[in-house]
């Protein structure tokens, strides 16, 4: 991409972050002067920005225990809790055959 159409998306997209977001799409009509590929790809990135936020939000170990199977026991190779093992933490014998 050229580095001033860049630099021009840059300035669009810091100056639509100001606004509620209700007015981005107004403001970017006035300032995009009819270059419709300019404007969708400022709206682009303003609703990537808005479907990132609150990624952060939530540890790891949430989105993981939201994810785990409600009936673990169709997958015993899950843990259903805290403090339950998976089969993996068994020990082994030398043979390598859990014990």
């Amino acid at each position: 991409m050229d580095p001033a159409r860049w630099r021009k998306i840059d300035e669009l997209v810091d100056g639509a972050l100001e606004l509620p977001a209700a007015e981005r799409e107004d403001y970017l009509t006035a300032r995009c002067d009819g270059d419709d590929s300019l404007q969708r790809e400022v709206l682009s990135l303003l609703r990537a920005q808005d479907g990132a936020q609150g990624f952060l939000e939530n540890s790891a170990l949430e989105v993981a225990a939201s994810m785990r199977p409600r009936n673990s026991s169709r997958f015993p190779h899950v843990a259903s809790g805290p403090g339950d093992r998976h089969l993996s933490d068994r020990k082994t014998d030398r043979t390598g055959r859990h014990g």
